[in-house]
This record gives structure tokens, C-alpha cells and sequence, in this order.
């Protein structure tokens, strides 16, 4: 994206596919896909278009491209962020906890639109149930930090199970 856009991108989100459920004995750290998204303005006769790129890494070296014309929402850009926990602090994070894992094998990173700001999170988990682990100070939530239940919210529109 840099070597395309310079520094007119934005980065929204990464997303880890894992070979095994997070709740199997089996499960490893080692991904066997990561996408990440972008998006980005293209001039455009005498105007401007918005676009989102992802770019799938595949295990054995594949990278895969894609766009479309059209904007990413619900997520805060991840350019300027601070990130402190890397991918696999935020999964050994999540093994060590006592919560029960998820049935799945997605991890997100990203930093959620919502009432409250937070820092950017390591989700682990699908729409039924998931684990949130702040990429800042490496705390684990079973629920969106961004929609905090101790304070009333309940969740967003768009994410009914």
C-alpha cells in the first residue's frame, strides 16, 4: 500500500485464520491465512474514489488481491495506533485464561467504532462468542470493551446473534 499510496492509506483491519478451533487440544499459533484491509482515495477524472484493498497471505506464499469501490466501517484507522502486544502475546494471552474459547478459528485485530474509546483489540472468536485482548496492556474481555455491559450497553446494531 505504501509503495502505491505513499502514506494516503488507511489500515482497518487484520485477520488471522487458524488451522484448528481455539477450543481443540490441537490448536497452534501458527496461522494458515492472515488478510489484511486497507482503503484508500484514487483520482478519478476530475474527483476522487474510495476503495478498499485486501490482501490475503496464504501459507505457502500465495498472496491473493482484491478491492472495491466503497468505504470500511465500524473499525478506527490502525496507521497511528499503538500495538504493543504482538499476534502471538495475544494468543498465549488467550490459552492461559480460565474462559471458556471460543468454537472457532478467526482472530481480528482491530479497534472498534463504539461509545466508549479503547485501544485497539486482538478478537478471537466469532459472532456467537468471542475474546477480546487489548493490544495496549494484554486484558482479556469475553465482550466488546467498546460496549461496555457494566455500563448498560447492549450490543450494537448489526451483531444479534
Amino acid at each position: 500500500m505504501y509503495l502505491k499510496f505513499g502514506k494516503d492509506y488507511r489500515w482497518y483491519e487484520t485477520d488471522i485464520l487458524l488451522p484448528e478451533f481455539l477450543n481443540s487440544e490441537n490448536v497452534t499459533s501458527d496461522p494458515v491465512m492472515v488478510v489484511n484491509i486497507f482503503q484508500s482515495i484514487v483520482e478519478r477524472g476530475n474527483g476522487f474514489d474510495t476503495w478498499v484493498f485486501k490482501f490475503q497471505h496464504l501459507a505457502d506464499g500465495t498472496v491473493l488481491t482484491d478491492s472495491i469501490q466503497g468505504f470500511w466501517i465500524e473499525n478506527q484507522a490502525l496507521n497511528d495506533e499503538v500495538i504493543k502486544l504482538k499476534y502471538v502475546e495475544a494468543f498465549d494471552r488467550i490459552m492461559q485464561t480460565n474462559a471458556p474459547k471460543p468454537q472457532s478459528k478467526h482472530v481480528t485485530l482491530r479497534n472498534p467504532v463504539g461509545p466508549i474509546a479503547i485501544n485497539t483489540q486482538w478478537i478471537f472468536g466469532n459472532i456467537h462468542e468471542q475474546l477480546w485482548v487489548d493490544a495496549v496492556t494484554g486484558d482479556v474481555k469475553n465482550s466488546n470493551p467498546a460496549f461496555p455491559e457494566e455500563k448498560g450497553f447492549k450490543m450494537p446494531l448489526g451483531e444479534w446473534p
